[in-house]
This record gives structure tokens, sequence and C-alpha cells, in this order.
């Protein structure tokens, strides 16, 4: 009976390899392709691998920065929306929003996310960091002091 055991755990682990390695090769590709600049060709592979897994964000920035380099504002503002919609709670994903605004040129909906996501900050450091840390990501530090300074308000 073990011997059976044995050799259905070889074969399902000999079906799964050839799954693994062309996952792994198409990342190795498409992080090559980021780094040559084919950001055309890299995004094809990273839709891929971030929209069959969008609870990691491992591919997540590159895919968002393959669509900022290509300049398809749109399609990053129709993707960060249904992050947004699928994770709540995550504010990074608001913070690229406000920055695909910004980006695009659309500075009032770019002030409006920020300012409403400063606004909305509640008691939490780990929360408050994370804001302000997404902030300083994009380079946006008036914002970053401004989450800092919201959140020492908070605490005292």
């Amino acid at each position: 009976m073990n011997v059976k055991a044995l050799i259905l755990f070889f074969l399902f682990g000999l079906l799964l390899t050839p799954t693994f390695a062309q996952y792994d090769y198409t990342e190795q590709l498409a992080v090559q392709l980021y780094q040559d600049g084919s950001y055309d060709k890299a995004l094809d592979l990273f839709s891929d691998l971030f929209h069959k897994n969008t609870k990691s964000d491992d591919y997540y920035d590159y895919y968002l920065n393959c669509l900022i380099n290509l300049k398809q504002y749109k399609d990053a503002e129709t993707e960060l929306k249904k992050l947004i919609k699928k994770f709540p709670e995550n504010p990074k994903y608001l913070v690229d929003l406000g920055y695909i605004y910004g980006l695009s040129g659309n500075i009032k909906k770019r002030n409006s996310v920020n300012e409403d996501l400063i606004s909305k900050l509640y008691p939490n450091e780990r929360y408050i960091s994370l804001v302000a840390n997404s902030f300083i990501k994009r380079a946006d530090i008036d914002n970053a002091i401004a989450t800092y300074l919201k959140g020492r308000k908070l605490f005292s």
C-alpha cells in the first residue's frame, strides 16, 4: 500500500514540474524584458503572471510600472480600481491611483484621492506607516508628512 502511495506521489510531482518550470521561465523572461526596457513585451507576461496571482504583490509593481512606462494610464486606473474594490484595506492602491491621476494630468482627482485617504486615517500605527510609506515610494513627501502629522494627532 505504501509503495502505491509513493509511486502516486512521484507521478504527481512529475506532472507538476513542467508547470513550475514554465512559470519560472516566464517570470525570468518578463523581468529580463522589463530590465531591457521592452515594456510592451514585459507587460503581456506580467499581466498574465499578475492576474493568475492577484493576492501576491510579486508582480504588481512590475505590472503597474509597465503600464506607467507605456503611458497606459486608463488601463492602470482600471486595474487599480479593481484592486481597491477587492482589497479595500490596502491603502497603497489608493496612493497609486492618486499617482496615476497625477501622471495623467488630473491633479484635482489626485488631490481628492490623497486628501480623502489622509482624512480617513484611524489610530493604527501599522496602517499609518503603510500609507506614509506608499506616499514615500511615489516620491510624494508632502503627503507622507501630512500622513505622519495626522497620525500624531490621532494618538495625542
